[in-house]
């Protein structure tokens, strides 16, 4: 690949790159996103790519860097807020995950998983004060598709996790019952 490559080609081999990762061929896939780093230093959808495929691979610390240069390529980008400061969140690094949290909630004031995220990691900050705030609105921001019967399984599930944490676990439960109705291979969690 040269420094060359249009937009279309990084595309492409982007896409070759996430191939090759879900076929399993890891080493061809992190070839591919080590040289579209590399040699295209301001194409943010590589870094986050590669934030992905370093998180599959069990290296947070590399994929809090990668999505910290995918964010700082584009600041506006939601995803990439949610990537970092999830990445954040595993590493301990709990400021900085509630900081970009906060951030994607600020860009994407509806997004249910950017409340979600932050109200993860302002628990794990030991924000208490704010997580239930929080988890208010990730229930706020499901009740449409609830009340019109639009909710997925994984909405369903969330539902059930905030229900759960703010101690409703009769609503928690039955929330995940929904859930397993849509799909049944879902596990049951512990409601006690």
């Amino acid at each position: 690949m040269s420094s060359q490559f249009g937009h279309a080609q990084h595309a492409a081999a982007l896409r070759q790159a996430q191939e090759h990762a879900e076929a399993g061929r890891l080493a061809e896939a992190e070839a591919i996103y080590r040289v579209l780093v590399a040699i295209t230093p301001r194409f943010h959808p590589a870094f986050s790519a590669y934030g992905l495929f370093a998180i599959r691979a069990g290296r947070l610390a590399q994929a809090a860097e990668l999505f910290e240069e995918a964010l700082s390529l584009a600041p506006n980008e939601v995803l990439y807020c949610l990537n970092y400061g999830e990445a954040c969140r595993r590493l301990g690094r709990f400021a900085e995950a509630v900081e970009v949290g906060t951030r994607a909630c600020g860009l994407a004031p509806n997004d249910i998983d950017a409340h979600f995220n932050l109200a993860l990691a302002c628990s794990d900050a030991n924000l208490s004060v704010r997580v239930e705030a929080i988890y208010q609105k990730v229930l706020e921001l499901l009740e449409p598709a609830i009340a019109a019967g639009t909710a997925t399984a994984a909405m369903w599930e969330r539902r059930a996790f905030v229900l759960q944490r703010l101690g409703r676990l009769e609503e928690a439960r039955r929330s995940h019952e929904q859930a397993m109705k849509l799909e049944p291979a879902a596990s049951a969690p512990d409601y006690a």
